[in-house]
């Protein structure tokens, strides 16, 4: 058995040394193991060879720290008598230990301390049958009795050791103990006093120092009052709902960000910024099919078409949509009254907001922008007529002007014009007043020739006045000797 102890021992120092490891994770947790080793009875004048033992281990980790266990141990060795293994010393210890670790159990290895006691069982056998009793030593009662080699007695403990977290779980210890034997509770004293180291007396252990290894397995996950599987000491989110999927510092996972757990969530893909309900399900309240929170039309009547934003169809873009529109294909640009209809302000048949010309007198013929398709009437016309001398007679360049102007005059019917005459200042006063008005009027005559109302043209002559030019010179003169056509209405 010591033959296996030492490569085993040798094993495990191996794997310790060179195996890759998880932490250590005592607190709040159950941890049975198994474990041998060897012993040496002590503080006796017996013969008694290097023992092996085993035995089994349970603790409770208290903390993150702090455990408290059990320990029962089976313990064997060959004692010597006349210099030949003789006898057979058993040794059965049932103790309570307390342990106290050096590095937190995140750590993946941490050394410790530990110290307890119980109640030792020991027994001298000749043979794995038979029970030796005093005539062997030639000890004997005080009436000369022969009697049992078989006890028990009070053991204190103390020790170190180190643990390795080999893996998940799963953890290998090595170290060193010292049981010591109390006498306490002894059945040898009184009459049966004999144990001691004189002469005729029984010289039994008083201690029994060992080195052990063993492997130890834990249970349970730990202190993790939210059960979440992360322990509350590296919980860094400690309420979790139950049943809620978290990462590894024990926090929830929301990964379609809606507000509720994954875990919890019945709808787990539910698209970033929809409004959900409390099983994490997107709502639509006005089940146009675009959920709330991305719906920015969330009151649209049921069965109306929407866009990908949940706002009504809008084919024309005119700002009434289609299921309230009564002209749905309105040109875009134009401006709509309230039931999506085209204005026509000026009702030339082009709508307000594509009319370029939104002032067209009603009936004008006009172009696709909305103008009229004939020249508007001015506000001043100007005519330079080349008359002889007192004469009042229209030159042909100023026919074609009032040519054109009669034609839009009978396109623009509200327009009201007055034709005004001047001269120059050669002559007197009254005469060329006089000679204005006669020109004015043949101006006004040629109009009406033309077939533009009479009522919408004022003829009035001003004589020189309004001058525009110099008198003196020739090409003055020419300029102030003028018709001015003016628009009045």
């Amino acid at each position: 058995m010591k033959k296996f102890f030492f490569a085993g021992f040798g094993i495990l120092l191996f794997v310790l040394f060179t195996s890759p490891s998880e932490a250590i994770d005592l607190e709040a947790r159950f941890v049975p193991g198994i474990e041998g080793g060897i012993f040496q009875p002590s503080g006796t004048d017996q013969e008694i060879d290097l023992g092996d033992n085993r035995g089994l281990s349970f603790k409770y980790g208290l903390s993150e720290r702090v455990s408290i266990g059990a320990l029962a141990k089976v313990n064997y060795a060959w004692g010597r008598y006349l210099d030949k293994p003789d006898f057979k010393y058993r040794n059965i210890l049932l103790e309570t230990v307390l342990y106290y670790y050096f590095s937190p159990d995140d750590e993946k290895m941490s050394p410790f301390i530990f110290g307890g006691g119980g109640i030792s069982f020991w027994k001298y056998k000749k043979d794995e049958k038979n029970q030796l009793n005093s005539d062997y030593f030639d000890v004997l009662d005080r009436y000369e009795k022969p009697f049992g080699l078989h006890d028990q007695e009070l053991v204190l403990l103390f020790g170190a050791g180190l643990e390795y977290s080999l893996v998940k779980n799963l953890g290998i210890i090595i170290g060193g103990r010292f049981h010591f034997l109390t006498r306490l509770l002894s059945d040898l004293t009184g009459i049966k006093d004999v144990v001691g180291s004189e002469p005729d007396q029984l010289d039994v252990p008083r201690g029994i120092p060992e080195l052990f290894c063993g492997v130890s397995y834990y249970i349970g996950r730990g202190k993790d009052q939210d059960k979440d599987g992360v322990k509350d000491r590296f919980d860094q989110c400690p309420d979790t709902p139950e049943g809620a999927l978290v990462d590894e510092f024990g926090c929830p996972m929301d990964q379609d960000k809606d507000g509720v757990y994954d875990g919890l969530d019945s709808c787990a893909g539910t698209p970033e910024g929809a409004m959900v309900d409390a099983f994490g399900c997107p709502t639509d309240k006005d089940k146009d099919g675009v959920y709330d929170g991305i719906d920015k039309c969330d009151n649209t009547p049921e069965g109306v078409k929407v866009d990908s934003y949940g706002c009504p169809v809008d084919t024309d873009k005119d700002g009434v949509p289609d299921y309230l529109d009564y002209e749905v294909n309105t040109p875009s640009g134009a401006k709509v009254d309230e039931d999506g209809k085209g204005i026509d302000s000026d009702e030339d048949g082009v709508y307000d907001g594509l009319d370029r010309c939104p002032d067209t007198p009603f009936g004008i013929e006009v172009d696709e922008v909305g103008c009229p398709l004939v020249k508007p009437i001015e506000e001043k016309i100007m005519l330079h007529i080349k008359y002889p001398p007192g004469g009042v007679a229209l030159d042909e360049p100023s026919k074609k002007i009032l040519d054109d102007l009669a034609e839009r005059l009978k396109v623009y019917k509200d327009v009201e014009i007055e034709i005004q005459g001047y001269t120059d200042s050669f002559g007197s006063s009254q005469a060329n007043k006089v000679i204005s008005q006669r020109r004015a009027d043949q101006v006004k005559k040629y109009l009406v020739a033309k077939e533009v109302e009479d009522e919408r043209i004022v003829a009035k002559g001003y004589g020189a006045t309004n001058f525009i030019a110099d008198n003196k010179t020739k090409e003055g003169r020419e300029k102030n000797r003028r018709i001015e056509i003016v628009r009045i209405k």
